[in-house]
């Protein structure tokens, strides 16, 4: 092979090598964006029309859900609808604060079991 030809077949086998990098990359953008959406979609779907979310968060497989109910049983509801779904391994009340307007909380969602 000439000097010419291996240099051009090195630099097409680096090439092949970055393409491959960059879709596997791509691929985990990818499950990453449908495990967001599955998780937003769930949060929404399960959500009483007297809940308000003030926030929510994913961070590498935990989602974490600010948000205000008129009462403790509907926050408990909206607990027990997002264990329901099927769509986390963990629903856990990180935080209930009782108020004279209500009540606010913290909820964490993890999408897959720790440990």
């Amino acid at each position: 092979m000439t000097k010419k030809a291996t240099t051009t077949k090195v630099s097409y086998d680096s090439m092949t090598a970055k393409v491959n990098n960059l879709a596997a990359i791509y691929n985990g953008f990818e499950q990453n964006r449908r495990l967001v959406e599955d998780g937003l979609s769930a949060t929404t779907a399960a959500l009483p029309s007297d809940v308000s979310l003030r926030s929510v968060n994913y961070i590498e497989g935990e989602v974490t859900i600010q948000g205000t109910s008129p009462d403790e049983t509907n926050m408990l509801a909206y607990a027990m609808n997002l264990r329901q779904s099927g769509k986390f391994a963990d629903v856990i009340i990180s935080n209930m604060q009782q108020s004279q307007t209500g009540v606010t909380f913290l909820l964490t969602l993890r999408t897959e079991r720790k440990g």
